[in-house]
């Protein structure tokens, strides 16, 4: 037997269409009740009735502020989620105004569509996760951002069907929320094709433990594609430890004969992340000269944007632009809870050039 063919979801189109009027004309009617002729307000909600055309008031006023650029114009707010281990480094973060990584452009994007930005801290074992539910629901926020998880705890105490939620950064499997987050894989074969027109050719992968979780083992797949792409290197098992430090990456490096590192530029340390890695310094007290006889790419440059190190750019600001598209398709729909089938949206990253790997050959 066939199957039936999927129904269209009805349109403004077709309501004004089956109404005798313009799509301006329909939209008018339902955005604005007391404009018009009546005869005419009541033919377009009669025909919006019958073909079941369901209409959104919020949405149709964030795409008029978007079209009039109305700077007074305010529609709510959303609340980001910033993780936090301690009050001290919630301070910091307020003190400084940076809240996480893609705190900023978030912010920026929202306001565009009218939307302001609070910033919330997790993991503060002060703030519970059914108190933060609490203030959200108090200040009608319904529009959440979040960067990360800081236990199991907080998944089952807070109550997600109250809230159109987005995972910025990461991706979890549980619980598993919509997200947007780097192309992790598709970076390392971006880094891996620079690095091959420079000349190296044993390139390692050294990540700590929780650089690797954070991205669910995605940048170690990268590499082992990268590898499968080109067998010519030999196998080279990646350096994965709960904290990098000089003497077992240098004694890897020489049992393998690395000429190039992929890696992160920053320590992991908090949200901020601002701290560089002294890994060049390693590599000078173990004499070996780089980037002639050792390269260093880092595949997240973002973390420290004025970093002089060459690598991989994520993008950071876009996916804050995405997450804020994607958040407010949610909200339109009315969309609350934890998805059924949890979807992903992928950033491409693009190179930078930097002082830790030679100049491309000729």
């Amino acid at each position: 037997m066939l199957s039936a063919a999927p129904q269209r979801k009805t349109t403004l189109r077709d309501v004004a269409a089956k109404a005798g009027v313009s799509i301006a004309t329909a939209s008018r009617c339902l955005n604005s009740p007391r404009r018009g002729n009546a005869a005419t307000r009541a033919r377009v909600h009669a025909a919006a009735a019958e073909l079941g055309y369901s209409h959104n008031p919020l949405f149709a006023e964030v795409m008029r502020f978007v079209r009039q650029r109305a700077p007074d114009r305010h529609l709510g707010a959303l609340a980001y989620l910033v993780p936090c281990r301690s009050n001290e480094q919630w301070e910091q973060a307020r003190r400084l105004g940076r809240y996480g990584r893609y705190g900023a452009a978030v912010r920026e994007h929202a306001a565009r569509y009218g939307f302001d930005l609070t910033e919330f801290p997790i993991g503060l074992p002060a703030f519970s996760a059914s108190r933060l539910a609490q203030i959200l629901i108090a200040r009608g926020i319904s529009g959440l951002f979040l960067e990360t998880f800081p236990n199991e705890h907080f998944e089952r105490e807070f109550p997600w069907q109250h809230f159109s939620t987005l995972l910025v950064g990461h991706s979890l499997h549980s619980p598993g929320l919509d997200c947007v987050v780097s192309d992790h894989v598709n970076a390392v074969l971006l880094a891996g094709e620079q690095v091959l027109s420079r000349g190296y050719r044993r390139i390692g992968l050294a990540l700590e433990t929780s650089q690797d979780r954070d991205t669910s083992g995605a940048w170690v797949n990268g590499y082992q594609l990268l590898q499968a792409r080109h067998p010519q290197w030999g196998a080279i098992p990646p350096f994965i430890r709960r904290e990098i430090t000089a003497g077992p990456l240098i004694a890897w490096l020489k049992e393998y004969g690395i000429d190039c590192v992929f890696t992160l530029s920053a320590l992991h340390d908090g949200p901020l992340r601002d701290v560089v890695t002294p890994m060049e310094d390693w590599l000078a007290a173990a004499g070996i000269e780089c980037p002639g006889e050792v390269g260093l790419v880092t595949l997240d440059r973002s973390y420290v944007p004025e970093l002089p190190w060459a690598g991989i750019d994520q993008s950071t600001e876009e996916q804050g632009r995405a997450a804020v598209d994607l958040l407010l398709a949610k909200l339109q729909v009315g969309e609350r809870g934890l998805p059924k089938i949890s979807r992903t949206l992928l950033v491409h990253s693009h190179w930078c050039e930097g002082r830790t790997v030679r100049a491309p050959k000729l």
